[in-house]
């Protein structure tokens, strides 16, 4: 039979080994404890045959019998004695001894005390070791035979009246079982009768009992085996049947339950293991939720989240990291060594770290178990960059406006402050004066209003409506405007219209505005002789609008910050213009929802395209 199970195995051992264990605990003790009962059972047997033989000698010392017959029913029934037989006188010599067995053995000379107590008048039995003795001993005297009795020999009832077989001395440190009874007459003790068996004869004697005792003792281990298994089976069953459940809770199935059928502790165990299982579904669950919505809101954030474990693993990261860096966040070694900071317990870490033309924040914290030990790290990464330019545009902003300001006001103070002195008195050099005063005011004027305007139309402050036009009729009409103005420049101005269009979806004066502001641009830019061109082409979604010239150009590098706030071509921001007229170009388009785009080749002019939509495009 294959038991597959361990437990089953385990249990049916333990009850196998538990009868054998019995069993030999039983046969052990028994063999221990036995002999010294049987010894004491074997003395209780000789007393009642050690008084009859006494009885025997004290109707032969009254004469009832002849010593011949006292010798032939003694040795005669040595079988019924099954015991080593001495009659002893009063002096302690044996007068007479019975074989058992076919051998007779001298009575042994440490049996003096025993003898004492029975030449006295009582009973005695001993169990246990005597030395050995010899045959030839004072003891034993000459026995001489008498047709009618045994009498007085050497003042003792008892004499020598027998002859015997030569005796044998019993082996050294014998163990005896051996019982004693006083022999009287006349009410006076006069020998006695001793009867014994060695431990061996003894133990031989209970033999059959303690094999028949081991072999009762095996059979019951044996007939015991199927009713051990089949205990152990059922104790097992149940305990196997939990063990899957457990495996199966192990391997996350919750739905799992144990049976809970059987009385007992191991019902009650089985109850105890469905609640755990429910509790613990119930409760991953729960846990299983929180994670989903964490992850996803990790996930959601714009911040990247880099979390690692005590050694360094990375346990967690969100899609942003991916959209934070060029290269990935593992390659970049001031990260890890921040990292490796925090866990080894030198506190959080907030830092910039730059990549291209990226800047990403980093804040690392440490996390730390139950105990406070760091348990790992977590480092919220966020893109700075629009802040750091938004810081510097604020900067920039600042600075220009202070510049822009600051050339007209100096300029009124210069001129201001001789005439107030009365140092110009030419009326000629006072109206020159008056005259570039007038346009340093205007230039301040032109400059704040720019400025309030820009700040309208980024604000939100400022709506704009929208509604249809013509986009035709606009562009000649501000053609007409800026005709003579380029002439006046040596500028010619070029049109160049579609033969008709749909309406556009729009604003009239501001896109005017934009118009104006690019046309200045244009005329401003352009040296004497060049080309100035406004055209429309109309596509499918829109009516694109070029103001194109054929001035000094924009280098690629100053493309991306054209419609910066006081962008200007020359660094030095010469002439007349604010440098806030593109910005605000820029602003209206967005605000009516339009495009504007730049090309420019240094040394051959800009082209500024914007978009105007069509009615049916964007009209609501």
């Amino acid at each position: 039979m294959i038991l597959r199970s361990a437990l089953l195995r385990r249990t049916l051992l333990l009850v196998i080994s538990a009868l054998v264990l019995s069993t030999l605990l039983a046969v052990t003790v028994y063999q221990v404890i036995s002999p010294r009962v049987f010894a004491a059972r074997r003395t209780d047997e000789m007393l009642p045959k050690a008084r009859f033989i006494a009885s025997l000698v004290e109707h032969q010392e009254r004469g009832n019998m002849s010593v011949l017959m006292l010798q032939t029913l003694l040795r005669n029934n040595s079988a019924q004695w099954d015991a080593y037989v001495w009659v002893v006188n009063s002096r302690g010599r044996a007068v007479l001894t019975v074989q058992n067995g076919g051998k007779a053995f001298a009575l042994p000379n440490s049996i003096d005390r025993v003898l004492a107590r029975v030449l006295s008048g009582q009973e005695a039995t001993h169990i246990g070791r005597l030395p050995a003795s010899n045959a030839n001993e004072n003891r034993a005297a000459p026995f001489r035979q008498s047709q009618n009795s045994l009498n007085n020999f050497d003042t003792s009832p008892l004499g020598p009246r027998i002859r015997h077989a030569p005796e044998l001395a019993f082996p050294e440190e014998v163990d005896l079982v051996l019982a004693g009874v006083p022999i009287r007459h006349n009410e006076h003790v006069i020998g006695a009768v001793f009867m014994a068996q060695t431990m061996t004869e003894v133990i031989t004697g209970m033999r059959s009992l303690s094999n028949t005792l081991l072999y009762t003792l095996l059979g019951a281990m044996l007939l015991m085996l199927p009713l051990a298994y089949i205990v152990s089976s059922r104790l097992s069953k149940p305990i196997k049947q939990m063990r899957d459940v457990a495996l199966s809770m192990a391997s996350g199935d919750f739905t799992v339950r144990a049976n809970t059928d059987t009385r007992g502790e191991i019902g009650e165990l089985g109850g105890a293991l469905n609640f755990l299982s429910a509790e613990l579904g119930r409760n991953v669950a729960e846990l299983m939720v929180e994670r989903t919505r964490l992850r996803r809101i990790l996930n959601g954030l714009t911040e990247g989240i880099l979390a690692v474990d005590a050694q360094g693993t990375v346990t967690h990261v969100n899609p942003a990291m991916g959209t934070l860096f060029s290269s990935p966040a593992e390659e970049i070694e001031e990260i890890w060594t921040a990292y490796n900071g925090v866990l080894t317990g030198k506190g959080g870490a907030t830092f910039v770290v730059r990549t291209g033309n990226t800047a990403v924040q980093a804040s690392l914290a440490a996390l730390e178990d139950e105990e406070g030990r760091v348990a790992g790290a977590v480092g919220v990464f966020r893109d700075v960059t629009r802040e750091e330019r938004l810081e510097q545009t604020r900067r920039d902003y600042v600075a220009n406006v202070s510049h822009e300001l600051r050339t007209p006001l100096t300029a009124l103070r210069a001129f201001v402050e001789p005439l107030r002195d009365g140092l110009v008195t030419d009326e000629a050099d006072r109206n020159r004066l008056y005259g570039v005063m007038l346009r340093e005011t205007l230039r301040l004027t032109r400059l704040v209003s720019d400025m309030l305007e820009l700040s309208r139309l980024q604000s939100g402050v400022l709506s704009l409506e929208k509604y249809p036009f013509d986009p035709l009729h606009m562009l000649r009409d501000v053609y007409e405007k800026f005709q003579a103005h380029a002439e006046d420049h040596g500028q010619p101005l070029f049109l160049q219209l579609p033969e008709e269009a749909p309406q556009v979806y729009g604003n009239w004066d501001r896109t005017e505005q934009v118009l104006v502001s690019l046309l200045d641009n244009a005329i401003k830019y352009t040296p004497e002789g060049g080309r100035i061109e406004l055209s429309a082409d109309p596509q499918p979604d829109a009516l694109y609008i070029s103001v194109r010239d054929s001035g000094m150009g924009i280098d690629e590098a100053d493309l991306p910050h054209v419609f910066d706030r006081f962008y200007k071509a020359d660094k030095a921001h010469q002439g007349n213009g604010t440098g806030l007229g593109l910005a605000i170009t820029r602003e209206i388009l967005l605000l009516l929802g339009e495009e504007i785009t730049v090309t420019s080749q240094p040394g051959e002019g800009s082209c500024f395209t914007f978009t105007l939509h069509w009615v049916g495009e964007n009209a609501q």
